[in-house]
């Protein structure tokens, strides 16, 4: 069974642009329903527990929600309540509007999971290449899993450019997924996909920074003797 990290604790971030989605796919996630949400101002901060799904331990699935900030009151705690080995995912939602671009260093730094959301417009796609190129700059020792998502598959179909961007693009992106916040189409399974993907590359990296044993051959003589064994 894979444990849970040391830590116990991932950082999610949201990125892209204003009117993708991103903040009702926060809410899908977290609060399970659908809401044409106002631009976000600043950033928005949820937090849910994580657990191993009883099919296969190597899959990270929702346990509780914690916190939705000030948007909802959670559920009351259950699922996860007591567990071992849940870990605590906290789930950044970052405004998209450019006046707000300067901010999301400081959100995606020491992030474990970078979610770029683009929608079925052209123009969603222009500031991806740039967030990640700034991803890879911002956290150069420790990358954490990015994913790409096509939001509003409910609505019309990609142009292709769009379809080619998803399937195509040559960046470091870990995870790529088209899902609807709207109907909740293939939003679970995303999310924990990538949060399964963060869990095991921190196993990855907590296992090169352990310290090796190193066994030293007993050369001595064995029969009592004494003296030199050449």
């Amino acid at each position: 069974m894979m444990r849970p990290p040391s830590s116990k604790k991932l950082k999610v971030v949201f990125l892209g642009n204003a009117d993708v989605g991103k903040s009702s796919l926060f809410r899908r996630y977290l609060n399970g329903d659908f809401e044409i949400m106002t631009n976000t101002v600043g950033a928005a901060l949820g937090l849910v527990e994580m657990i191993p799904s009883a099919h296969d331990p190597k899959v990270y699935i929702k346990g509780d929600v914690v916190s939705m900030g000030d948007r909802t009151t959670p559920p009351p705690r259950g699922a996860s309540a007591g567990r071992t080995d849940a870990v605590r995912v906290q789930i950044w939602d970052t405004a998209g509007q450019e006046q707000y671009a300067s901010l999301l260093p400081m959100y995606f730094r020491n992030a474990d999971v970078c979610i770029c959301v683009i929608d079925c417009t052209e123009g969603s796609c222009d500031r991806i290449p740039g967030i990640i190129e700034a991803i890879e700059e911002e956290n150069a020792t420790k990358l954490p899993v990015i994913a790409l998502w096509r939001n509003k598959s409910d609505l019309v179909p990609d142009t292709e450019r769009v379809a080619e961007f998803v399937k195509a693009y040559p960046g470091p992106v870990d995870c790529r997924a088209v899902v609807s916040a709207k109907t909740d189409d293939g939003v679970s399974a995303a999310f924990e996909e990538c949060i399964s993907l963060a869990i095991a590359r921190r196993h990855q990296q907590e296992a090169a920074l352990s310290p090796t044993t190193i066994v030293v051959p007993n050369n001595s003589p064995q029969d009592g003797g004494g003296g030199c064994a050449c």
